[in-house]
């Protein structure tokens, strides 16, 4: 759906962007949150930080092995 995250900095914005998500839903009193939903951004958060290794830190220990 997106493009490669580019950058360790743009993947922080990412990761930090759905971890914002997650805590909004969090700080809801119990009753009121949606678990369904809380468990999406959970995985989201997994996914974008799989995709930051995958796009840019995989990529720079291949080049310049370590």
């Amino acid at each position: 759906m997106h493009g490669p995250v580019t950058s360790l900095h743009e993947g922080y914005a990412i990761i930090l962007e759905e971890l914002d998500e997650a805590w909004d839903e969090i700080k809801k009193k119990t009753s009121k949150r949606d678990m369904n939903n809380l468990l999406l951004e959970f995985i989201q958060i997994g996914a974008m930080a799989q995709k930051v290794a995958e796009d840019v830190i995989i990529p720079h220990i291949e080049k310049w092995g370590k």
